[in-house]
């Protein structure tokens, strides 16, 4: 709850250790730096992972990667056998991939992205003092505002 005097709340910065550059990167010797940078990017890529979906909705391509029988399954299956094979299976008729192909695009765009999303916001760091992220479920918690933001990692700064 409290950095190591006991007077202070605790923030990321009071994990700031010195290592090697090659471990540490981007925060070169500071670890809370780079956990800064890491939570940073991470709102790059869920963005950049909306607008793909948005995009893929409002094209129309969502009809190339959303199965619509469970025949794909089974058709995954042999497609996966033929590349073993080191053969080449041939493409469902009218659309761009094969059976597996698609199958595989859409487990990774509409179930693991999401699956691997779902899980971050417990462990984002919080702009209250004395959270650190455990994602406990007290009232006092729930209250606390989320610290996705650079100007937010700022604020959560101690102040000397």
């Amino acid at each position: 709850m409290y950095a190591a005097d006991s007077r202070t709340p605790w923030s990321t910065l009071d994990e700031e250790e010195s290592w090697s550059p090659l471990v540490a990167l981007p925060g070169h010797k500071k670890l809370g730096l780079g956990r800064h940078w890491h939570f940073l990017s991470i709102q790059f890529w869920i963005l950049t992972g909306v607008v793909y979906v948005v995009m893929i909705f409002t094209t129309g391509y969502w009809h190339y990667l959303v199965p619509t029988s469970w025949s794909i399954v089974p058709d995954s299956i042999r497609s996966i056998g033929t590349y073993l094979q080191f053969e080449i299976p041939p493409t469902i008729p009218g659309q761009p991939f094969e059976s597996a192909q698609k199958l595989a695009y859409f487990l990774v765009i509409f179930v693991l992205a999401p699956l691997q999303i779902a899980p971050a916001p417990p462990s984002l760091p919080r702009c209250w003092p004395g959270s650190r992220g455990t994602g406990d479920s007290s009232a006092a918690s729930k209250e606390r505002a989320v610290c996705t933001s650079s100007a937010c990692a700022r604020s959560c700064r101690r102040t000397p």
